[in-house]
């Protein structure tokens, strides 16, 4: 019996993130693609050091490979996470109620989830802001976004 347990634990966590890995390689070719093609990327090679001084060594190493790589590229694990807790939670509200093994592996309606969650919401909004501001060339922070 508590081997039982145990191993429907295990499948709740390895589950979800199984197809949240499965999803976000799925949708990698076409968010690169639409990345390259609207070339969402640092318009302007080189960075600053904190104090705002030039970072000659850096910038010389890295000035051919910050120009051509594409930016939010943290969509793909945000997508495809939202993917998958919005099809758990669909599924265990459509299934029937004697299908308790959808319910196990719905996780957005326990408390737990909610922190994950939010750290996970906040992350990226930061992160895509940070691309955003660092494609358009614009934001005056040393760092460039």
């Amino acid at each position: 019996m508590i081997v039982d347990l145990m191993i429907i634990d295990v499948i709740k966590i390895i589950l979800p993130a199984a197809i949240t890995f499965i999803i976000g390689i799925g949708i990698t070719p076409y968010i690169s693609d639409y990345l390259y093609k609207n070339k969402m990327w640092k318009k302007k090679a080189g960075k600053m050091a904190i104090d705002g001084t030039a970072t000659p060594i850096f910038n010389a190493l890295h000035q051919d490979k910050e120009v051509g790589t594409p930016r939010l590229g943290g969509t793909i694990i945000w997508i495809s996470a939202s993917i998958v807790f919005i099809a758990l939670w669909l599924i265990s509200k459509l299934t029937l109620p004697e299908l308790e093994i959808f319910d196990k592996l719905e996780f957005i309606s326990r408390n737990q989830t909610w922190i994950p969650f939010a750290t996970l919401i906040i992350g990226a909004l930061v992160g895509a802001l940070d691309d955003i501001l660092e494609i358009r060339g614009c934001g005056g922070h040393v760092a460039g976004g």
